[in-house]
């Protein structure tokens, strides 16, 4: 019986170590009526699970305009922006071409069921939208579901001049991370065409330590735009490891009006980001 016992014990601690990875999100992250009742969702944010409850993280952010400069993209994210100049080896007054990929050093932290780095986001305009913030204006490093859930405002009620608090994707390593030698976890924003093997070059990750930090059951799953990958890093990440993106075909005006909320169906070409223009073309194409 003692022996049976000092089994279970050993299982019940050992436990949150097997099962310690994040989970992959997939395109769950595009319903903006995820539930989290019965637990951490991937759809939300990442669960807080590591070994410190908070811990200095990254997060890439393909520069678009307005956001691409030091101070606008450092507001956005709230990064430190002396620090954002630093690891992307730009000047304070530098302005990212289109799509390039920018470094952004975050403070991560537990909240609740989740780790988060922290922001707020004043509404501009009339067609804001969760969806479109979180999907559009932070390229998925938010969620429609978290920003609800963190936000007291109904998912029609918003308007220009209101602020809203969003948390932003980000994990701290496991023991078991650290243990292989982790210091930090990037989140990375997927892109069209990316492979998970080919992202884990670039960033001097191992295909197997990727494979462990999502969840994946295989070594080149498929992954979506507009969702994030954690990659283990054993060193802080380099500007030499970040690219500049090629967008798709442009979109059309109807499509990103249908999305907006506005009412009008004349077609216009528009220019979106890569990943943006195609979520807004496989999201709408359940509505047109």
């Amino acid at each position: 019986m003692n022996q049976l016992l000092l089994s279970l014990l050993f299982l019940f601690y050992l436990s949150p170590n097997l099962h310690a990875q994040q989970n992959y999100s997939g395109n769950a992250v595009m319903d903006c009526d995820n539930s989290d009742a019965t637990g951490p969702s991937p759809a939300f944010l990442y669960t807080c699970n590591g070994k410190n409850r908070s811990c200095q993280a990254f997060l890439i952010y393909k520069s678009q305009p307005p956001y691409n400069t030091i101070s606008s993209i450092s507001n956005l994210l709230s990064a430190d922006p002396l620090e954002l100049a630093r690891i992307n080896n730009f000047s304070s007054s530098a302005v990212f071409p289109t799509d390039k990929e920018e470094i952004v050093p975050v403070l991560c932290s537990c909240s609740g069921k989740y780790y988060q780095a922290t922001t707020s986001y004043t509404i501009p305009s009339n067609y804001d939208t969760y969806f479109t913030i979180a999907n559009y204006t932070y390229e998925g490093l938010a969620t429609c579901s978290s920003l609800i859930h963190e936000n007291n405002y109904s998912e029609f009620g918003l308007d220009i001049g209101m602020k809203l608090q969003v948390p932003l994707r980000c994990a701290c390593p496991t023991s078991n991370q650290t243990k292989n030698g982790t210091k930090y976890l990037l989140s990375y924003l997927v892109s069209w065409g990316d492979e998970v093997r080919n992202v884990s070059r670039r960033f001097n990750a191992s295909t197997n330590s990727v494979t462990y930090a999502n969840g994946f059951t295989e070594d080149n799953p498929t992954v979506f735009p507009f969702t994030t990958i954690l990659i283990p890093l054993s060193n802080e990440p380099s500007s030499s490891q970040t690219i500049i993106h090629y967008s798709l075909p442009e979109a059309t005006g109807e499509v990103e009006s249908r999305l907006l909320g506005t009412r009008t169906r004349k077609k216009t070409s528009v220019r979106l980001p890569d990943a943006v223009a195609y979520v807004l073309l496989l999201y709408s194409s359940t509505m047109l």
